[in-house]
């Protein structure tokens, strides 16, 4: 079976996911290609036995720009263009199956050619999820001092939101001469099989259609050991591990090694900075620090979350989107982390809730009660079971119609 993969490269994670399940699928035996643009090249093992293929993505700098100024996430034009892509090289190809992350245009150029299309998600972002109003954006523009009272005013602002994120997504439907959709939510996991990163039980959801299943998180880290230095590490002190990722906030990175090196604690950062008192890699194994780590501060994005809860951490996340700002409701409402927003490291807030999440063993506990259940090791298998559960499904139906 070919199955082509494409990962839309305006952050690490909708390529880093999508290149997991890719190089697993591999290893299988299954003939597996990969497309997406010419960025985040530390990825890709030349021997992992994929096929990778270029296809043109918007620029990580231009869709930050968008996310921070609240304008949609593509451009019509792009979108087009996209399709007709897509489209040259599925019928290059000729995949068995198209799966995508984040690259909405599939929805198009797969139903164009007939080609089934499997989206990956996360299921914060289904029309299914129970709470589907939006947290009080992270905006430089809104004084975070009006946060709580904005709070009770998102259930009317969020679907004026998601009627503007929508909006060139319609236009590109309407230009290849497709039904418009009706909300944002469903234009995000329009395909013909959705899986999501998530763990059955850990959103909650009403009731899915039966194309709509969970896979489990899915993450990448380098198959690389801890750095020498974690040896170097006081064993009296707690470790926190902070890794901002391609989508974080890192004009306060600074802020936050120094204050948590200013209260004795060790600091690893994923980083190319260097700061006095903390030790730092530009490239460090997720997974392996954070089995270290007694907290780890991220951008509340669910790879990094994810992958620390798998590895029994809690998580303190500072989001600078709304995607971060939903995986980390839903943990904290879980009481597995706690959201700190970036103005209130800023304002010097970053060390109190750190001292009090380092002492507070009801939230370690409760994290050790769901690390299994968010194990990234047991995802790909899931992905596999369900792909082919998905194409069994199609050829039963194409015997049905000949019968």
């Amino acid at each position: 079976m070919k199955l082509l993969f494409i990962g839309e490269a305006v952050t690490l994670a909708h390529v880093a996911r999508p290149w997991a399940l890719a190089c697993f699928m591999a290893e299988k035996g299954y003939d597996v290609h990969f497309a997406t643009e010419n960025r985040f090249e530390f990825l890709f093992d030349t021997k992992s036995g994929v096929t990778r293929h270029h296809l043109s993505c918007r620029s990580h700098k231009d869709f930050l720009e968008a996310v921070e100024n609240c304008r949609p996430l593509f451009e019509t034009d792009i979108l087009i263009d996209y399709v007709e892509q897509e489209i040259d090289l599925l019928e290059t190809l000729r995949p068995d199956v198209v799966i995508g992350d984040f690259r909405h245009s599939l929805s198009i150029s797969c139903r164009i050619l007939s080609i089934p299309y499997v989206g990956l998600n996360n299921a914060y972002w289904s029309p299914y999820v129970v709470n589907s109003v939006l947290p009080v954006p992270e905006h430089k523009t809104i004084p975070f001092s009006k946060a709580t009272f904005l709070k009770r005013f998102m259930p009317v602002i969020t679907p004026l939101v998601f009627k503007l994120m929508v909006s060139n997504l319609n236009k590109m439907r309407k230009h290849f001469g497709f039904s418009l959709y009706k909300t944002f939510r469903e234009a995000l996991t329009d395909s013909d099989l959705t899986l999501y990163y998530e763990p059955p039980g850990f959103i909650d959801m009403t009731a899915l259609p039966d194309h709509h299943r969970f896979i489990g998180s899915v993450s990448w880290t380098p198959k690389l050991p801890l750095p020498d230095f974690f040896e170097q590490l006081d064993k009296d002190k707690p470790l926190v591990y902070v890794s901002l990722g391609s989508s974080g906030v890192h004009e306060i990175e600074e802020r936050i090694v120094n204050d948590l090196v200013n209260c004795g604690m060790n600091v690893v950062v994923n980083s190319p900075s260097a700061y006095p008192g903390a030790y730092h890699s530009p490239l460090i194994p997720g997974d392996l620090a954070a089995a270290q780590a007694d907290l780890v501060i991220c951008n509340g994005g669910s790879p990094m979350a994810y992958l620390a809860l798998s590895q029994g951490t809690p998580v303190l996340g500072i989001p600078a989107n709304n995607d971060q700002l939903l995986v980390m409701k839903y943990v904290e409402e879980k009481q597995l982390g706690q959201i700190v927003r970036w103005r209130e490291v800023k304002e010097g807030q970053l060390t109190s809730v750190v001292t009090g999440m380092l002492n507070d063993q009801h939230m370690h506990n409760t994290v050790q009660n769901v690390a299994n259940a968010l194990d990234p090791e047991l995802s790909p298998s899931r992905f596999e079971q369900e792909l082919l559960r998905f194409m069994d499904e199609i050829q039963a139906s194409k015997v049905q119609k000949m019968s």
